[in-house]
């Protein structure tokens, strides 16, 4: 470089490309000894906005973020025997439904007398606000109506990581039966209640078809954790 290119101490020297240095708008040659040093470089600024498209941008991915939600959700509430557990709990609340129906509409059990179907079982109408079976009887049927929800996800969850067939069978009769009741609470503010069995002066209480799947569900539950466990 010639004297009138040597540049001033309160300049910056800025690398310039193939083995040059800017100096303005002038790139010079380096010294065979004189190694550039690397700049100093800032990313880009940041906006909030872009911030914010950027996180939604992850959110969403390729497929969209509802698509995320609902594959999301299959993971999680979907097994191999899911298909089969929630066909058993449909026909179980269908025929619960089905049978308060006709009990409530065409046989007006409300509006009349208990008729004696055998010497042990009749049918007689009764208005339960409790848990089944009567128990644990309370005015708070929100209360009833959403525990109700919360078991029937929790049964779902279950249902999606069984791997036997009469687990599934047993939560399906479970999830009938509970959304069977539930729905009772949400039309009439309490179960219609309508099966009662006796003999002699021993009465048992009266219940309908969505306590007996839920009885038999959990029975089904306890032999398959006694009897089904595969053996040592």
């Amino acid at each position: 470089a010639t004297p009138n290119s040597q540049t001033s101490p309160h300049v910056t020297l800025k690398p310039c490309v193939n083995g040059k240095r800017a100096l303005g708008k002038r790139c010079e040659a380096l010294p065979n000894n004189t190694v550039a040093s690397s700049p100093r470089t800032r990313g880009p600024r940041l906006s909030t906005s872009s911030v914010a498209k950027s996180l939604v941008s992850r959110v969403r991915g390729n497929d969209g973020i509802w698509f995320g939600v609902f594959r999301l959700m299959t993971v999680s509430f979907a097994g191999p025997l899911t298909r089969l557990g929630i066909l058993i709990a449909g026909l179980v609340f269908a025929f619960d439904q089905l049978s308060k129906w006709w009990v409530l509409k065409i046989v007006n059990l409300d509006e009349r007398e208990p008729i004696q179907i055998t010497p042990f079982l009749d049918l007689a109408m009764a208005w339960n606000k409790g848990v089944s079976y009567g128990l644990l009887t309370t005015h708070m049927q929100g209360a009833l109506i959403a525990l109700s929800l919360a078991i029937t996800v929790m049964l779902i969850v279950w249902l999606a990581k069984a791997d036997k067939a009469i687990a599934a069978a047993s939560y399906g009769l479970l999830i009938g039966g509970a959304l069977g009741n539930a729905l009772d609470r949400l039309l009439h503010g309490a179960v219609a209640d309508f099966v009662h069995f006796h003999w002699g002066t021993w009465s048992w209480y009266i219940f309908n078809v969505a306590d007996i799947a839920i009885v038999a569900g959990v029975a089904v539950l306890l032999y398959d954790a006694v009897v089904g466990r595969p053996k040592s």
